[in-house]
């Protein structure tokens, strides 16, 4: 082999390496860029912030608006990097390894609304079913003493029923109407299903009473007691801090209207080791007690609008207070507000750990300290989610959970999260 030869081919080694290196790299940074970038950042308008990324790498980032798109080069990950909010929206950004690799997409969200009203006072929830919620298919006793099932096969427990015959049906006393008086004749059911609509003919059968059925349970609302988490300026609130799911299904609810109501907590069931506590209230259902209504049930939460601000901040003293989000929150000492023994207060908690993954309502743990809190509660119980977590003067977040086997112990949401 001649020496012009080698020397040909030990480039062309060389360059077919440094290519893989090249192609390479942003193929093996990627679950570091994705474990150490978020996917969101909140600022509040006009705000500097800087975060430290702590990533060995130089990228490109190419930062859209509505209005434009510009791109800056060669930005040090490795260094902290420094983010200032323009006017309030959402911008995205593209962090790009080589100019060509689109690695992460980072969401900043700048807010207008800088502050909150912290709240922590009870509620009464009251929850209208998009659609006759199937809670479960059950059989019966026809006519004939025989044991069938008409709907088995057809619909399952999670199912919404909106529509008989082509025509919608938004109550269970409708729906069971509409069954007792079809006389026997072929009914079409609009099912909807993990979001997607379809039909499903069912014949309804006499049972031993001589009345229709189809053979499922039904219904079309919900209500308990929650705690409510903030009021924004505009009047919109948001509750809980996680979904109102199902008692029966155990899906989220998928909910068409709700109302809020003043409620009052008249006992607290402490927790204790594998049983959580819960607080036990009374809800006057009275359209002179309501206090806003009730438009989404999300993962994170229930949100609606206030129908009294003003009112509603003096009756229980309320003052708004600055938003902080997850890059201010520190691991120590934080309260949550709750109204336990009927009047506002303030309770020591000690943050243990903060996850920065910006999925779920488990962003915060932390365990109760405050001496009163432990003696009426035990801790976390039922009802307290949605309470409040201050620190340094600013709302941060709410409670979500408590520890089954441990009720000092609780989960909290980002704030963020739930203005998201």
């Amino acid at each position: 082999m001649s020496k012009a030869y080698k020397r040909i081919t030990h480039k062309l080694i060389y360059l077919l390496f440094a290519l893989f290196v090249a192609c390479g790299l942003p193929f093996a940074a990627f679950s570091i860029i994705s474990e150490r970038i978020p996917t969101t950042i909140c600022m509040r308008e006009n705000e500097y912030k800087t975060i430290d990324f702590n990533l060995p790498i130089t990228a490109h980032m190419e930062i859209s608006s509505p209005a434009a798109t510009k791109s800056v080069k060669s930005v040090n990950f490795d260094k902290p990097v420094s983010f200032v909010s323009d006017t309030p929206g959402e911008y995205s950004i593209n962090v790009k390894i080589l100019g060509l690799f689109n690695v992460k997409t980072l969401t900043v969200n700048v807010l207008s609304k800088s502050t909150l009203i912290p709240c922590g006072f009870p509620v009464g929830i009251y929850l209208k079913t998009d659609g006759v919620l199937v809670v479960n298919p059950t059989s019966f006793t026809d006519e004939n003493g025989q044991n069938i099932s008409p709907c088995s096969g057809l619909v399952k427990a999670g199912d919404y029923i909106t529509s008989i015959n082509r025509t919608p049906i938004d109550s269970k006393s409708a729906f069971m109407s509409t069954v007792a008086s079809c006389d026997g004749s072929p009914l079409v059911l609009g099912i909807r299903r993990n979001g997607n609509e379809n039909y499903v003919e069912v014949i309804p059968q006499k049972d031993i009473s001589g009345s229709y059925k189809i053979g499922i349970w039904v219904k079309d609302d919900s209500q308990g007691i929650g705690t409510l988490t903030y009021i924004a300026s505009d009047g919109t609130f948001g509750a809980l801090g996680h979904a109102i799911s199902d008692s029966d299904t155990g899906d989220i609810l998928q909910v068409k209207s709700g109302i809020l109501y003043n409620a009052k907590i008249i006992s607290i069931s402490k927790g204790q080791r594998g049983k959580p506590g819960e607080f036990i209230g009374s809800i006057n259902y009275n359209e002179s007690n309501r206090i806003g209504v009730i438009t989404k049930n999300k993962s994170d939460g229930i949100y609606g609008i206030i129908d009294d601000i003003d009112g509603i901040s003096e009756n229980y003293g309320l003052e708004p207070m600055e938003i902080g989000f997850k890059e201010d929150i520190k691991k120590g000492e934080a309260v949550i507000q709750t109204y336990i023994s009927g009047h506002p207060g303030t309770y020591d908690i000690k943050i243990t750990d903060i996850n920065l993954d910006e999925a779920g309502n488990k962003n915060i743990t932390f365990t109760v300290t405050d001496p009163e809190l432990l003696s009426i509660t035990n801790g976390i119980v039922q009802g307290m989610s949605g309470s409040p977590i201050i620190q340094d003067n600013r709302i941060i977040g709410a409670v979500t959970h408590v520890f089954v086997d441990d009720s000092t112990c609780g989960y909290g949401i980002f704030i963020e999260n739930m203005l998201n």
